[in-house]
């Protein structure tokens, strides 16, 4: 549930040091709330013109003298979107949740957090998959079940006052049942770490362990040669944070050395310099090297595809045969490199008490990058049109048939990205905030002769948004974010939209909050790359919704419990 999230913190750009092998772009940390902070019962509920019901559930308590837990149940579930690029859009999707969280400090200086979840998928999507026949794209309607548990424990010790240890163990399993291969996926992560104070600097220092399976039952679709089912990673970091002239200069440099299954020892090493100007300004530059592990999609594994035309090929100027598709397969490499990025980075910040400014540039070359290299046997067209010379229409249809053209990963490629943010906050009265981004990206890729782009062509990308909230009184709040894309990224037209919010406070336990998303832009996609995956684009709508939440003890019935129960019978009611 929301409400049980502290914090998110978004990192820009490459965190390998401290993360590990494929952030090579960024790092979204969700942070939650100790269960301390979460005493006591809430009920929140939603519903809408998109959504047919979001609702959850918390209750948090006491665990002897000092320790404490929490426990949640959620379900949500969605009505299908009204349109899709091609065929139904027929996406719509019901979740059930549960979880628990213990905080328990087994002494003074040691303490536990254990976590454990359940949930279960039942989505639909609309699939694009060759028919296995005339290789033709055909849409199919999926119906997807997904489960998975994670479970985490995680001990810190403090070893001083200066330093302490921490060790922590995940473990999950997912499962899928698909239309083009059902997979069994498990994941266990062990991490030890000690971060030390010596003086006015810092030294964290781990290790880590991670091993993955991934178990499918192989299909027409999906197809791999070598069995390979596991991936391994093993590796230390280190990184040091000095604080230098009285906390005006800070130099962080760390580097973190992690072995893989498939690609052997990779070396993510990190610099950044942060000098305080003023009290109120300072600059920044960052250079680090990231690295992105392929897949095992990517290694030894052939994947059935839309077939390809003749006439892409070489046009015959006879339809039945320019019409043809011949099979074609997407095929994983038997020999795989990383793909390294490195990446500079500067910025400069200013914060006032009213009136913040924030610009950032940042530059980054990758190689290895992988491209499709299209293969097929040099004398099939010939064959074909020797065949079409003897009128033998039906024997050259046959010859296509049997024929196969590989989409052979390749990395070959080099890539250039490159842009800037800038983003200005101001406040000039306790009751109003307000904030401004814009953004622009621009993508290049050099490909050898022979290769093309797996992802996209290249493209700038240019985003705005800008959003403000107005508290109008003690009870009642008024929140609008509008945001305008731009560009070639996502093969999309440039859209603008408009979302608002009025929150109502009803009491110190319950909240009721109306929300109209999308309102400049009543359908409109925000994704359209068809040639990437198999899944087809949907329209985004017009959105309204209703939301409500209170808090409530069980010790007393009182004249709050009944109006929270009231809000949640008036929202789903009133849908």
């Amino acid at each position: 549930p929301m409400e049980d999230i502290d914090r998110i913190e978004i990192v820009r750009d490459q965190g390998g040091t401290l993360w590990g092998v494929n952030v090579v772009n960024g790092v979204v940390n969700i942070i939650t709330k100790h269960s301390i902070d979460t005493q006591g019962n809430s009920l929140k509920a939603s519903t809408g013109s998109e959504i047919d019901h979001d609702f959850s559930f918390r209750h948090g308590g006491q665990l002897g003298k000092d320790g404490s837990y929490r426990v949640f149940g959620k379900s949500n579930a969605s009505i299908s979107s009204g349109q899709a690029l091609e065929g139904s859009a027929n996406d719509k999707y019901q979740l059930k949740s549960t979880g628990a969280r213990l905080d328990y400090p087994v002494r003074q200086n040691l303490s536990l957090l254990a976590q454990l979840s359940f949930s279960h998928l039942d989505a639909n999507q609309t699939l694009e998959l060759p028919d296995l026949i005339t290789n033709e794209h055909n849409i199919y309607a999926e119906r997807t079940e997904r489960t998975e548990h994670n479970a985490l424990i995680r001990m810190e010790h403090q070893l001083s006052p200066t330093a302490n240890q921490m060790l922590q163990l995940t473990y999950g399993v997912q499962s899928s049942e698909r239309l083009q291969a059902d997979a069994n996926f498990k994941a266990l992560d062990l991490d030890y770490q000690i971060n030390t104070l010596i003086g006015p600097h810092q030294v964290d220092w781990g290790v880590n362990y991670r091993n993955n399976r991934i178990r499918f039952n192989q299909s027409d679709y999906l197809f791999s040669a070598n069995k390979l089912n596991t991936l391994e990673h093993y590796g230390i970091f280190a990184q040091a944070q000095f604080n230098i002239l009285d906390d005006q200069l800070h130099i962080v440099v760390g580097n973190k050395s992690e072995h893989n299954s498939f690609t052997d020892w990779e070396h993510q090493p990190n610099l950044r310099v942060l000098y305080n100007i003023t009290d109120k300004q300072n600059i920044w530059i960052a250079r680090s090297k990231g690295v992105r592990v392929p897949s095992f999609l990517e290694y030894k594994i052939d994947t059935l595809v839309k077939g390809t035309k003749v006439s892409d090929i070489q046009p015959t100027g006879i339809d039945i045969i320019d019409n043809t598709r011949i099979q074609t397969k997407l095929m994983g490499l038997n020999d795989i490199e990383s793909e390294v990025t490195h990446s500079e980075e500067f910025g400069y910040r200013y914060n006032d008490e009213h009136w913040s400014f924030d610009f950032s540039l940042f530059n980054k070359r990758s190689k290895n990058v992988q491209s499709l290299r299209p293969t097929f046997d040099p004398l099939l067209i010939p064959q074909v049109y020797s065949l079409l010379a003897g009128s033998n229409i039906s024997g050259a249809l046959n010859l296509l048939q049997d024929s196969t053209i590989g989409l052979n990963f390749e990395q070959s490629a080099d890539l250039r990205i490159k842009g800037g943010e800038i983003i200005v906050s101001w406040r000039p009265i306790p009751t109003f905030s307000s904030e401004f981004g814009y953004s622009l990206t621009e993508m290049k890729y050099s490909l050898t002769p022979g290769t093309i782009q797996i992802i996209s062509n290249n493209f700038y990308s240019e985003q705005l948004y800008l959003r403000s909230t107005l508290k109008l009184n003690d009870e009642f709040s008024i929140y609008g974010l509008i945001r305008k894309e731009d560009g070639e990224a996502y093969s999309t037209n440039k859209y603008t939209v408009l979302d608002v919010t009025l929150h109502w406070n009803l009491n110190k336990d319950a909240t009721l909050s109306l929300i109209g998303k999308n309102l400049f832009s009543s359908s409109h996609l925000e994704y359209a790359n068809t040639g990437e995956n198999t899944t087809i684009p949907t329209y985004v709508e017009e959105e309204f919704s209703i939301h409500s939440s209170c808090a409530f003890t069980l010790d007393r019935i009182n004249a709050k419990k009944a109006i929270c129960f009231s809000i949640l019978h008036v929202s789903f009611a009133g849908f």
